[in-house]
């Protein structure tokens, strides 16, 4: 199934994301990361959608993500569990 995740406002930019994600066929229960395709849908203040972003698959963990002036933060998954980075998209 298709499933609507978390929606961030971006004060700043006058906007707001959500986080879409959509069924995988080899998703398993036991899998550590959720492997589901994702896109970033982008709304005006009226909600109207103005842009929709397909995030590469393996490389973004969308739950842990925040705003900032420069936009919206998405977490990078690396090998090194100690270390958190994040790029900004700037959708």
């Amino acid at each position: 199934n298709i499933s609507y995740e978390g929606v961030f406002s971006n004060p700043y930019k006058k906007c707001y994301y959500r986080i879409v994600r959509f069924p995988y066929v080899g998703y398993k229960l036991e899998d550590r990361v959720n492997r589901k395709p994702t896109q970033i849908v982008v709304m005006d203040e009226s909600f109207k959608v103005t842009h929709v972003w397909r995030l590469p698959l393996d490389t973004y963990s969308p739950n842990n993500a925040f705003v900032t002036e420069k936009g919206l933060n998405i977490q990078v998954l690396t090998a090194n569990e100690d270390e958190m980075v994040f790029k900004v998209f700037d959708i």
